[in-house]
């Protein structure tokens, strides 16, 4: 078995690895800047090191975005079933803006967060499964200096 472990070595601000244990890991960060990561991997035998940089432009600007959210399967969901929150990120000429991070929020019965980065259409999908009878609003909010937030 392979193990993995992603650390950061330098860079403008703390950088947060999504999965510091994985041999590929999404990295969010909050500067724009350079960045250095070292990957070590060992499979119990033998043990590689290696480093790689990173350059993180400046977020685009969201003056005049729009952040919009939609549910995949409008309600009302069955308990144990599934639910996935789609939220769209426009700029102010109605363009997407591309792997921005958005934090999703959950609140009510099954209250829970997380993460995630808009694709090429501007799109960002977080599905998360409804253990527990009761209500449940969804929200996102971007990540960047500038926050946009949006609910259903």
């Amino acid at each position: 078995m392979l193990n993995a472990s992603w650390s950061q070595l330098s860079g403008p601000a703390p950088a947060t690895l999504i999965n510091a244990s994985s041999a590929f890991t999404p990295v969010l960060f909050t500067d724009a800047g350079t960045y250095v990561f070292q990957l070590t991997a060992s499979d119990g035998e033998l043990s590689s090191t290696d480093t790689v940089t990173v350059t993180v432009n400046a977020e685009p600007s969201l003056t005049g975005a729009s952040l919009g959210v939609a549910l995949g399967s409008p309600g009302p969901l069955a308990v144990g079933g599934t639910e996935t929150l789609i939220a769209t990120l426009t700029d102010a000429a109605n363009h997407p803006i591309v792997d921005f991070p958005l934090e999703v929020d959950i609140t009510g019965a099954n209250a829970q967060s997380g993460t995630a980065i808009t694709d090429a259409a501007g799109m960002a999908r977080f599905t998360y499964k409804g253990s527990n009878v009761g209500t449940d609003v969804l929200g996102a909010t971007t990540r960047g200096s500038t926050q946009l937030t949006s609910s259903c």
